[in-house]
C-alpha cells in the first residue's frame, strides 16, 4: 500500500468511524449509498440463532507489498448468551452507539491459530474472546466482530500482531442488501472505468502534440481524471462481495468471507488496520477432531 493511498484510506476510515458507528469495520458504505435503505434485520433474533456456529479464520498480517505473517487455523464458536466473564472490549458495545450492537456475546476459542517464524511454530493466545454484531438500519450491511486480547506481541520478520486488543471484522448482509450493494458497485465500477478512459485519452493527446500549452492542458486533464478515480472509496468497494464470496449463516443472513484485522492504537484511542482475514464455516466434525 503506497503512502499516498494509505493516507487517503485512513482519512476515509476516520470519517466513517466518526459519522457512522465506531465499530472499526470500515464497511460504512457512506459514499456509495445515498438513500436510506431501512433493511436492518432484528439483531436479537439473529443472535439467538447463532448456537454452536463454528468459524474458521485465517489472518494475513502486514501490507501487501511488505513483510507478512499468516496466522492459520483459528477456530471459534459463536454462542447467543451474553459474555458473563472477563471479556475484551468491543468497538460497538463499548462505543458511543452501543445501542446498535448486540453487546458482548460468548465466544469459545476452539483452536488458537499458529504461524511459523525463525523460531519455529508459534501459537497465538487469544484471551477474553467475545463477539458482537452491529448494524445501522439505513445501511445495506452490518458487521460481525470478533474481539480478544493478546498477552504479547507476535511477529514474523517485520510483520507484527501487537499485544493488546485485536478485532476481526466481517461484513454481514441480507439477500436484499447484498443485491443493492452489488448494483451500486456495478455503477461505481462503470464510473471508475470512465475516469481511467479519460486519463488515457488525455495522455494520448499529450503524446500526440508538440504544442507546449496543449501538452500542459492534456497533462492537467489526465491528473484530474486520476484524482477523481482515487477519490472513490476503493476499500469499501472491495468489501462488497460477489455471490461466490459469501457464506450462509442463516436463511437470509450472508457473511462475506473477506474481512479485516484491527488493533487498538492506545495513544490516540483509535484503530489501526493490521491486515485482512479469510473465513470459512467449520463443522461439528472438525471441532471434534480439534478437541483433545
Amino acid at each position: 500500500m503506497s503512502p499516498v493511498y494509505k493516507s487517503r484510506f485512513f482519512v476515509v476510515l476516520a470519517m466513517s468511524i466518526m459519522t457512522t458507528l465506531p465499530e472499526i469495520s470500515g464497511f460504512s458504505f457512506q459514499n456509495l449509498f445515498q438513500q436510506p435503505l431501512l433493511m436492518k434485520p432484528d439483531l436479537l433474533q439473529i443472535t439467538e440463532k447463532q448456537t454452536n456456529q463454528l468459524l474458521k479464520i485465517q489472518l494475513n498480517i502486514g501490507e501487501e507489498d511488505g513483510p507478512q505473517m499468516s496466522v492459520s487455523d483459528i477456530v471459534v464458536e459463536l454462542h447467543p448468551e451474553p459474555a458473563d466473564y472477563d471479556h475484551a472490549s468491543l468497538p460497538g458495545a463499548d462505543g458511543q452507539n452501543h445501542k446498535l450492537s448486540t453487546q458482548h456475546r460468548r465466544l469459545d476459542v476452539i483452536s488458537e491459530g499458529y504461524y511459523i517464524n525463525m523460531s519455529g511454530m508459534q501459537t497465538v493466545q487469544m484471551d477474553k474472546a467475545c463477539w458482537e454484531m452491529c448494524w445501522r438500519k439505513d445501511k445495506p450491511a452490518g458487521t460481525l466482530i470478533v474481539g480478544c486480547e493478546l498477552p504479547q506481541d507476535y511477529w514474523r520478520n517485520e510483520a507484527v500482531l501487537p499485544q493488546g486488543d485485536i478485532f476481526i471484522s466481517f461484513p454481514v448482509w441480507t439477500t436484499e442488501g447484498l443485491k443493492i450493494g452489488q448494483e451500486e458497485k456495478r455503477k461505481v465500477e462503470v464510473q471508475l472505468q470512465q475516469f481511467l478512459d479519460e486519463r488515457d485519452e488525455a495522455l494520448l493527446k499529450f503524446e500526440g502534440t508538440e504544442n507546449p500549452i496543449m501538452r500542459a492542458i492534456y497533462l492537467q486533464n489526465a491528473f484530474a481524471a486520476l484524482n477523481r478515480y482515487n477519490n472513490v472509496d476503493h476499500q469499501t468497494m472491495q468489501t462488497i462481495p460477489e455471490d461466490h464470496q459469501i457464506l450462509y449463516i442463516q436463511e437470509d443472513l450472508l457473511l462475506s468471507y473477506k474481512g479485516l484485522v484491527w488493533g487498538k492504537d492506545e495513544p490516540s484511542g483509535g484503530y489501526i488496520l493490521l491486515g485482512d482475514a479469510n473465513l470459512s464455516l467449520g463443522s461439528q466434525k472438525s471441532k471434534s477432531q480439534l478437541l483433545p
